[in-house]
């Protein structure tokens, strides 16, 4: 089939909410709490090391892929746009949640894992 322009992704909802749109080479990720924005070329830092969110070359590219994520959010999260700005919620301290390793995903464990005491 034909290869599609961009892709949208979400994870979580809430306070653990992030939202990415993938353009081209470019990915923009987006979490809500405290409105943070972070950009990588995927294809030249596949591990994405380098937030070119400050690079003056990339403020066009910000710029699109913030529009094209703004026209992907519903349920709720658009909420987070005023004024077709991304506004998102209140910055707060952080609260680590449970394991996220491998141990952490769902699913049977063999070992049962130990259970608190």
């Amino acid at each position: 089939g034909e290869e599609r322009e961009s892709l949208y992704g979400e994870c979580g909802a809430g306070a653990g909410a992030s939202r990415m749109i993938r353009f081209h080479s470019y990915k923009l990720i987006y979490y809500p709490v405290g409105n943070v924005v972070q950009l990588f070329d995927v294809e030249n830092d596949p591990q994405e090391l380098y937030d070119l969110l400050h690079s003056a070359a990339h403020q066009d590219i910000i710029a699109e892929l913030k529009s094209k994520l703004i026209q992907e959010l519903y349920g709720g999260d658009e909420e987070w746009v005023q004024d077709g700005e991304l506004v998102g919620l209140p910055d707060q301290e952080f609260q680590p949640g449970p394991n996220r390793g491998l141990s952490g995903q769902r699913g049977s464990h063999w070992p049962p894992f130990p259970q608190p005491s």
